[in-house]
């Protein structure tokens, strides 16, 4: 059981996961292309996975899962689910994916209020790589909503934490991250198409 969060250590697993996935990272970050890469996670949403169980809707929230989305482990066997509700908006499930894969990557068994921060620290530098808005110098919350596509919440505490975020990160994830990203972004400026994003040549 976890009692403090440690932030570092969320913060360079994310980091971690994008050096080690082989996807290239551009953004906004492919979030379900990185869980794909994983073979042992599979993604279900609520539906299917009610309609697999037999399970009415009313029935999957009495066991006391989130509305939003839960993760599923035998770490024995190094089986995973990641479940989600996609009645939400994309930039909601977005951040939820990411949380729930946080919980998994840093080997959370029980769900505590110190394993939900790890979880969210986790998700934030996943979607939200510091050190790539170091490099872009995004400073306001809207910048980072846009970027990243994440909800005004998420935007907000991305932008406060940016400098938290920087220090918890090791020096070798921070290169690795940037010189990563601006292989993939020779030019790094973006317009948004919808929920698409297209390089300005």
């Amino acid at each position: 059981m976890i009692d403090f969060p440690n932030y570092r250590r969320a913060t360079n697993v994310a980091y971690y996961i994008h050096a080690h996935m082989n996807i290239p990272i551009t953004i906004p970050i492919d979030v379900r292309a990185i869980i794909g890469a994983a073979p042992n996670i599979r993604l279900l949403s609520y539906d299917e996975f009610c309609r697999k169980m037999g399970l009415t809707w009313f029935e999957l929230m009495r066991l006391n899962v989130s509305e939003q989305g839960f993760s599923l482990a035998d770490f024995t066997q190094r089986k995973y689910f990641i479940l989600f509700n996609d009645k939400y908006n994309e930039r909601t499930i977005r951040f939820t994916l990411a949380h729930e894969l946080g919980h998994l990557s840093l080997g959370h068994h029980n769900p505590t209020i110190a394993a939900d921060k790890e979880a969210n620290c986790f998700a934030r530098n996943l979607l939200s790589p510091a050190p790539i808005s170091n490099a872009l110098k995004l400073k306001r919350a809207s910048d980072f909503e846009k970027s990243y596509f994440i909800n005004p919440a998420a935007a907000a505490v991305a932008s406060n934490m940016l400098y938290e975020d920087l220090s918890n990160t090791t020096k070798e994830n921070y290169d690795q991250i940037q010189r990563s990203f601006l292989l993939n972004n020779s030019t790094p400026s973006y317009v948004e198409i919808g929920c698409k994003w297209k390089r300005r040549h």
